[in-house]
């Protein structure tokens, strides 16, 4: 049987430690969310990757690490983790407005305590 992988952050360096030890044939996919590994890296005994900081990211970065406004720092974490295409489209919650506003709404909600 085969399997897919999926990581996020340092769940995606672990998923891909994986992916390179896997028997040959098992992994069907591999899936890393925000990973970055900067310059040339020894990953695994299979080999090294290269995945390059883009100046967007490191913008988006300092944005939330300037940001004194909970608002400023949500936005920033919005479009640290998602596409712009995705934020702006039809709210995933059935509710009105954009994907952004839904987040936002939901992330208001459980930082709340609700």
């Amino acid at each position: 049987e085969r399997v897919h992988l999926v990581g996020h952050s340092m769940g995606a360096y672990i998923a891909h430690c994986i992916a390179c030890r896997a028997p040959k044939g098992l992994v069907a996919s591999l899936t890393q969310i925000s990973a970055c590994v900067t310059g040339p890296r020894r990953i695994c005994d299979q080999g090294s990757v290269r995945m390059p900081v883009t100046l967007r990211g490191l913008l988006l970065l300092f944005a939330l690490l300037c940001a004194s406004d909970p608002r400023e720092r949500l936005d920033a974490v919005l479009r640290l983790n998602y596409p712009d295409e995705y934020l702006a489209a039809s709210a995933f919650d059935g509710g009105q407005g954009t994907n952004r506003e839904a987040l936002t709404r939901f992330l208001m909600r459980i930082t709340a305590g609700e």
